[in-house]
């Protein structure tokens, strides 16, 4: 995971630095550490799902490379996203099971670990150049015949 940032004042020296570089991983499955949760609300104009509540969830990748990517995923909730977010519990280990309502305990998901699958998106930046981004192809189940729960997604109080 990367190091926390530090803050400058308005009097700081600057550095010469180069801009770090962008890692995209190759598509596979990887794991994670939910970094963070932040609760939102998309803008009314956003096409689709404009003005409805979304997780913005970013996943600390796990891979054995220099600065390894922050994966951000919007979980919109919605009536056509109910699959994706509970796939996500699944993966981070709640139990999820099939025809059963749940509630989610969104409290609870930072720090949490899973595995995802990941994909790789082209997209042009801002100047026009060819860049390539990871997105999240799907949440990945705990692995068969682990416990419902991993062992270090467990704290002492684990109440989801």
């Amino acid at each position: 995971m990367s190091e926390k940032d530090e803050m400058l004042e308005w009097g700081s020296p600057l550095e010469d630095v180069p801009k770090p570089e962008n890692v995209t991983l190759p598509e596979g499955e990887y794991s994670f550490v939910v970094a963070s949760l932040e609760q939102d609300r998309w803008k009314p104009e956003v096409k689709e799902v404009g003005g409805l509540l979304y997780a913005k969830v970013k996943l600390a990748i796990q891979a054995d490379v220099e600065d390894p990517p922050t994966v951000t995923v919007n979980l919109t909730l919605s009536k056509r996203n109910i699959w994706r977010i509970r796939k996500f519990f699944e993966c981070i280990g709640h139990e999820v099971r099939k025809g059963e309502v749940f509630m989610p305990n969104w409290s609870k998901v930072e720090g949490r670990k899973g595995t995802a699958k990941l994909s790789v998106r082209k997209y042009k930046g801002r100047n026009g150049e060819e860049r390539t981004t990871n997105d999240v192809a799907e949440f990945l189940p705990p692995k068969a015949g682990a416990q419902d729960v991993p062992a270090d997604n467990k704290d002492d109080n684990d109440d989801w």
